[in-house]
């Protein structure tokens, strides 16, 4: 069985700001520390890869911080989706099974334009052994922290698998008990 996970880089926002406006709409997430201008945000009901759950954090984060919000969802490390959010909607729609477009957009949300010529490829590439892989490559090439790779809520919370170099005191929870 592969990796089943989704998660949210907001570009922009602090790390308090974003857990403020998870718990305002009463979101059940971890935050993270912004990296490089990028905040990881593990949210309990989109990470049961529902899409109508996904589109309401992207779009409640791009609208309410008007900025860039790139959802990443894989599903058993045999596809990989992405969304990327802005102005609160979603402005590109990507997945390793057939919709490749929006690599472009996605490198100047995350201001890597010069990163297009090599993200292209690899996000047009037609099968790799483990999408986890992919969106590992993609994340470092747009400058987005590790900490999304092979990370989501349930991970986190339930089996208490941590990304590397990420520990719970570094992360706010939007509700009591996590």
């Amino acid at each position: 069985m592969g990796n089943f996970y989704c998660n949210f880089a907001v570009r922009g926002p602090e790390q308090r700001e974003v857990a403020d406006t998870l718990r305002d709409a009463r979101r059940h997430a971890l935050v993270t520390p912004a990296l490089n201008e990028v905040t990881i945000v593990y949210d309990q009901a989109a990470d049961e890869l529902d899409d109508v759950e996904i589109d309401v954090v992207g779009s409640l984060l791009s609208g309410r911080h008007k900025c860039s919000v790139l959802a990443a969802v894989v599903a058993d490390d045999d596809e990989l989706w992405l969304g990327l959010y802005e102005d609160g909607r979603r402005t590109v729609e990507y997945s390793s099974r057939g919709r490749f477009s929006g690599t472009s957009a996605i490198c100047r949300a995350f201001g890597r334009p010069a990163a297009i010529p090599i993200v292209w490829p690899l996000m047009h590439l037609p099968y790799v052994v483990f999408e986890t892989m992919r969106h590992a490559a993609l994340v470092r090439l747009v400058g987005i922290p590790s900490w999304s790779v092979a990370a989501g809520y349930r991970y986190i919370v339930e089996q208490e698998e941590l990304p590397p170099g990420l520990e719970m005191d570094d992360m706010v929870s939007t509700r009591g008990g996590d």
